[in-house]
């Protein structure tokens, strides 16, 4: 009786792995590269910038927009909304979540593909929680907000520092307004997942400080509230949206600020060479920085 029952306990628990794997779209090499960075992540010393560290390990990896799209490309009728772990190309927030989710799963002694997943998964959704396409955060204030509520992180402030000086009230309305532009809000999936998006739009409505890129020529000892491996959102003038980019703190060598990022202008992820002000000045629509940083 008691094998009987174990194999029934088995047939249960390969029924559950295989409707997890349903869940996540996935190639062999992203659970591999993720598997062995983990292993590699949990043996740094505790003086380790987790985020810092996992950052630069995907330097020279292609940049490659809007990979969270591609159900809706190839499928738009059918399509339903699945994570997606890729580690071959990335996106500019798709590499902040990808080093995000391995410092978290680190930070929970855990190696496990599983983990990263459900990690990633909290990052990436509403509550966790993956309903639809509506579900994902698809504004970085989402997200912000998403990350607080679980506890997993913290945006810095005026109450951190007086360099947040600088406030913009944010009107957020371009996924509604440029519906075309998103494959899954194109014909009748306009009309299924707009009114949900509408209403994140609506509850990211308002002012935000953040530090303007005046400021950021200060050194480490007076620009002190950025941290090494802290998430850089790039304020942005353009309509409709909160941020334009993003990309993690890194405290360069000559003691200015710079910024390790998927770049659509280099085409892969990298380490600016030129400070963050500098790389701030030649991005004519960027206002200044809002900083993130995970709960330990």
């Amino acid at each position: 009786m008691r094998t009987r029952v174990t194999i029934f306990i088995y047939l249960c628990l390969i029924a559950t792995l295989e409707v997890a794997a349903q869940q996540v779209i996935y190639q062999p090499a992203d659970s591999l590269r993720i598997t062995q960075l983990l292993r590699e992540g949990i043996s740094q010393s505790q003086d380790t910038s987790l985020p810092l560290y996992y950052g630069k390990q995907f330097i020279g990896i292609p940049y490659v927009a809007s990979t969270l799209e591609v159900n809706y490309v190839e499928n738009p009728q059918t399509a339903h909304e699945q994570l997606i772990v890729n580690t071959r190309e990335m996106d500019c927030t798709t590499f902040v979540e990808t080093v995000c989710a391995l410092t978290l799963t680190t930070r929970q002694r855990s190696t496990s593909f599983a983990d990263y997943c459900r990690n990633l998964q909290r990052l990436r959704y509403r509550g966790g929680i993956i309903d639809c396409y509506s579900s994902r955060n698809h504004y970085f204030s989402t997200w912000i907000d998403n990350a607080e509520a679980l506890g997993i992180a913290r945006e810095i402030g005026q109450e951190d520092s007086p360099l947040f000086s600088s406030t913009k009230q944010q009107v957020i309305n371009y996924m509604t307004t440029h519906p075309n532009q998103y494959p899954a809000l194109r014909n009748e999936g306009g009309s299924i997942f707009l009114p949900a998006i509408r209403a994140a739009e609506r509850a990211i409505t308002r002012t935000e400080h953040y530090i303007p890129t005046s400021k950021l020529h200060l050194p480490k000892a007076q620009l002190n509230c950025v941290e090494d491996g802290d998430i850089l959102a790039m304020v942005t003038s353009k309509a409709g949206l909160d941020v334009s980019h993003l990309g993690l703190a890194v405290w360069g060598e000559d003691g200015r600020l710079h910024l390790l990022n998927a770049s659509s202008l280099h085409h892969k992820v990298v380490l600016e060479q030129r400070t963050l002000q500098q790389y701030q000045q030649s991005q004519k629509t960027q206002l200044g920085i809002r900083v993130i940083r995970l709960k330990d």
